[in-house]
């Protein structure tokens, strides 16, 4: 079933290689987990930072969101894409909004709101068709 959906004979490859590809993948994306939560919460010994409207984030529940997150995107560009595409949290993003929310500027609140408005946009303007009817 597995060379079958995920067409590895097409792809002139086999389940060891794809397994130990994921392996590396994996690896080479992990410095995310470590430096995503400090980017946001900002770094230094403290656990976490509490934005200005007094809600307490901490480094450990971002920590597993990432993660979850990285996975679940991970997993379903795999199923729905077929495709061997490692997703994870955008960086840069998250270093500017960090900032904002450590500077006080904004809550933390605000920047997840700020994120979903971007995602939705941007799923949207990814399904929708340019001038000559392509996707």
């Amino acid at each position: 079933m597995k060379k079958d959906f995920f067409r590895l004979g097409e792809r002139d490859t086999n389940f060891k290689r794809e397994l130990l590809a994921g392996f590396t993948t994996f690896v080479t994306m992990a410095y995310v987990l470590a430096l995503q939560p400090s980017a946001i919460a900002g770094f230094g010994p403290d656990a976490g930072i509490t934005d200005i409207n007094g809600v307490f984030i901490s480094k450990s529940a971002l920590l597993v969101m990432c993660a979850l997150i990285s996975g679940l995107v991970t997993i379903l560009m795999g199923l729905y894409a077929n495709l061997p595409l490692a997703l994870s949290c955008g960086m840069g993003t998250n270093f500017m909004l960090g900032a904002m929310v450590q500077s006080g500027a904004v809550s933390f609140g605000w920047v997840m709101a700020m994120l979903l408005c971007m995602g939705c946009l941007l799923s949207l303007l990814a399904c929708s068709k340019d001038d000559e009817g392509e996707y």
